[in-house]
């Protein structure tokens, strides 16, 4: 006569169940089923058995689990696994994103404890409220399609420990590029002289602005100066926060040709 304990191995959770069963075989294989069995382990600290070979996992670590039978035993070796720590939070970086439409950025969900640690190697589930506004990738990647706004929220899931799902939103706003805007065509009112680096001051001409560039050099100042047909005063300054140089030249308007008879 022997005892046969199938599975002969099997892996449970902390606080997880797992279920054995036991045969009591005669010559030739033959099962006898008018014997009890009687089911002990031999470490109830690790993993526990009821008298139907229901496994119960207390603590990590290997137990052996056996059924006894008129003097015979059959043994299956039982592995307690710790379970994973429960998420309690998950955060989302950054938790408000502004793209522009077609815009992209990547989101992170990181998982926490209830002592606030991080966790490690779980699964998050990404999804959109708003698909239409904002599209999102199981890898957190975030598109921006039109202008609106929509909430990513990241689901970890703990069901597998005995615990409720984790989730965590953010929001995203999405607004239309800006375009530039058109250069008038239009050429200015007032005309512009440039003389090489500093500032410049005029005096008696109304019509007259003076913008700064390295561009043009004073020569070419005082000409365009002259095409005004204005007298004006220019000062021009230049240097630095120690040396200052100024320089006051007056211009005055050519004088008109008068025409002769015939």
């Amino acid at each position: 006569m022997a005892v046969v304990v199938t599975p002969p191995t099997l892996d449970v959770g902390v606080g997880g169940t797992g279920a054995l069963d036991a045969e009591v075989t005669g010559v030739g294989g033959v099962v006898l089923r008018d014997h009890r069995i009687f089911w002990a382990s031999s470490n109830p600290a690790i993993a526990t058995v009821s008298d139907k070979g229901v496994v119960t996992g207390v603590a990590a670590g290997r137990v052996d689990i056996a059924a006894s039978a008129e003097g015979k035993s059959g043994i299956a070796s039982v592995t307690v696994v710790a379970a994973p720590a429960r998420v309690a939070s998950v955060k989302i970086a950054p938790d408000v994103v502004n793209l522009v439409v077609a815009g992209m950025t990547t989101l992170v969900a990181t998982p926490y404890d209830s002592r606030g640690a991080p966790l490690s190697g779980r699964t998050v589930v990404w999804t959109t409220n708003n698909a239409t506004v904002a599209a999102v990738s199981q890898t957190g990647r975030v598109t921006a399609l039109i202008p609106g706004s929509a909430i990513i929220t990241a689901v970890i899931d703990t069901a597998a420990a005995g615990a409720a799902d984790a989730t965590a939103s953010t929001r995203v706003r999405a607004a239309q590029r800006k375009r530039r805007a058109k250069r008038s065509a239009r050429k200015p009112r007032v005309k512009t002289v440039a003389y090489g680096t500093g500032s410049a001051t005029t005096a008696g001409a109304g019509r007259v602005r003076i913008r700064i560039g390295a561009r043009h050099s004073a020569l070419t100042a005082l000409r365009r100066l002259r095409r005004l047909r204005v007298s004006v005063t220019i000062t021009f300054s230049a240097g630095g926060p120690q040396t200052t140089t100024t320089k006051a030249v007056t211009v005055k308007a050519p004088k008109r040709r008068k025409h002769r008879r015939g």
